[in-house]
């Protein structure tokens, strides 16, 4: 108190009156912002999908992709805190997620199978996440030629037929470094099965989930069930390399999932994942793509 009268007293105040007022100063900030830290979440933005009749709400429902990355978040609460998921203002395919998020443009997390070339900017999750057959895809064809798809012996008889594929799809370069026949005429996987109802290819490669779950809608198209084919990569969580935090997070949740088997059951019991458990490779002329 004697302290305090000195300095009031003063014009000019020594530096022995400032340790007080700025322990007040500082006091006062913390009060005023310690609510808010106490609150502080990781915003995480995922890239909201671009296709003709698409339904966000839906999505957001149904997706196993981002309610795995819910469930790989919830088990790092305690150590990261909360957080929230937000899709990205814009619509847009992954080729333009990923460079959007390589900019660091309004995205924080893609999921795709890693291009071949992936930007200096961005880091590969390293763990698979679909867990079972990921690398697989099925066929999709007219149910008028599944004789001909199944007399089908090698690689090289179905390079002769012409395959659907997504304009600026990351595997474009895949199928053309392996000798396939393919078009690239189609903005969206609705197309393509537009354009095989059509007889404007002959099949078209799709991963299992949207091969089962989405054949059923379009007259006489079936899933081609002798026939598959194999890709060296999966689908990955991708993020940017200086975005420590998320990476560190996902990595740990992800540890903790598979110790508590949590990651196994949530794969196993989603609806998107059903197809899985009933696909042999080994009952299918399995042909790789380098």
């Amino acid at each position: 108190m004697e302290l305090k009268r000195r300095c009031y007293a003063r014009e000019t105040l020594p530096m022995t009156c400032f340790k007080p007022l700025f322990l007040l100063w500082l006091s006062v900030i913390l009060f005023v912002i310690a609510p808010n830290l106490a609150h502080a979440q990781d915003t995480i933005y995922y890239a909201k999908k671009r296709k003709a009749g698409f339904n966000q709400a839906e999505y957001e429902q149904k997706s196993y992709y981002l309610s795995l990355l819910k469930m790989v978040l919830e088990k790092t609460r305690a150590e990261f805190g909360d957080y929230s998921l937000a899709p990205a203002d814009t619509a847009m395919i992954n080729r333009r997620a990923l460079t959007n998020l390589a900019l660091d443009k309004g995205i924080s997390i893609v999921w795709s199978e890693p291009p071949a070339k992936l930007d200096p900017e961005l880091e590969v999750i390293d763990i698979p996440l679909i867990m079972k057959h990921e690398n697989y895809l099925a066929l999709v064809i007219r149910e008028e030629d599944k004789a001909k798809f199944s007399a089908i012996d090698s690689s090289h008889q179905l390079k002769k037929l012409t395959a659907g594929r997504i304009a600026f799809a990351n595997d474009i370069e895949r199928y053309k470094r392996n000798g396939y026949s393919y078009t690239t005429g189609a903005a969206t996987y609705n197309n393509l099965f537009v354009m095989l109802q059509h007889k404007r290819i002959d099949y078209f490669p799709i991963i299992l989930y949207g091969a089962y779950l989405n054949v059923h809608k379009y007259q006489g198209l079936i899933v081609e069930d002798t026939l598959a084919l194999n890709y060296p990569k999966g689908i990955y969580y991708i993020v940017r390399k200086d975005n420590v935090r998320l990476k560190q997070r996902l990595i740990k949740g992800f540890k903790l999932a598979q110790q508590d088997g949590s990651f196994a059951k949530h794969f196993a019991s989603h609806s998107m994942m059903k197809p899985y458990q009933h696909f042999d490779p080994s009952s299918r002329r399995v042909f790789t793509l380098q």
